[in-house]
């Protein structure tokens, strides 16, 4: 791994520790869901693969690592898989994780998981 690589890594390490996931409850007991995230975040599509899940936006965690590993902090997200439901998380994580997305719009502080139905 070079110099390089190795810090933009710990820069997005450092960052995912930082945050911690709020899941959002709304009034009628739903979350947000993916809609909202698609339209509030705009995922860039997956160059390598169009057809990829979610609208084509799904970055795999192998293939396609050199885009967000590349990719501001702020508008790295991870699909995780949590009992059955598929969920956007915010940040890098690795357990769970079914890929990833970068978006075009930065998270800002937001914290929310979005579950995707």
């Amino acid at each position: 791994m070079e110099h390089a690589e190795y810090l933009a890594m710990e820069r997005i390490r450092d960052l995912d520790e930082q945050v911690t996931c709020d899941v959002r409850v709304e009034k009628d007991g739903t979350y947000p869901g993916l809609d909202e995230f698609l339209a509030k975040y705009k995922p860039i599509k997956n160059p390598t693969d169009p057809t990829a899940a979610l609208n084509g936006a799904m970055l795999d965690q192998r293939e396609d690592w050199d885009i967000v590993r590349q990719a501001a902090p702020e508008s790295v997200w991870t699909i995780v898989e949590c009992e059955g439901l598929w969920w956007i998380s915010p940040g890098l994580h690795f357990v769970n994780r079914i890929g990833y997305l970068v978006t075009e719009e930065w998270r800002n502080g937001d914290r929310n998981d979005y579950l995707c139905e």
